[in-house]
């Protein structure tokens, strides 16, 4: 349930591919409810490099993070007493 609602819209986690993020920030999204990342992908820490462990706010370049910045699905998840 809270990756469900972590997924959308689209279950592409409100990444924007190459703006905010690629395919490792958005199963990092998902999966954070299980403290879960996709570390052993290839790629991963070019990706981690480029846009952080959970993507990066396309209008500021701010790092998301679930304590810190979380992004706009993170927020939503927690109002709707969704607790990722």
């Amino acid at each position: 349930m809270q990756a469900d609602c972590l997924s959308h819209p689209n279950s592409q986690a409100g990444i924007q591919y190459l703006g905010t993020g690629v395919c490792h920030q958005t199963a990092n999204r998902i999966l954070h409810p299980a403290g879960v990342f996709v570390s052993s992908a290839r790629g991963y820490r070019a990706s981690v490099f480029a846009f952080g462990t959970y993507g990066r706010d396309l209008a500021t370049g701010q790092l998301y993070s679930p304590l810190i910045f979380p992004w706009p699905e993170l927020q939503t998840c927690r109002t709707l007493h969704i607790h990722p």
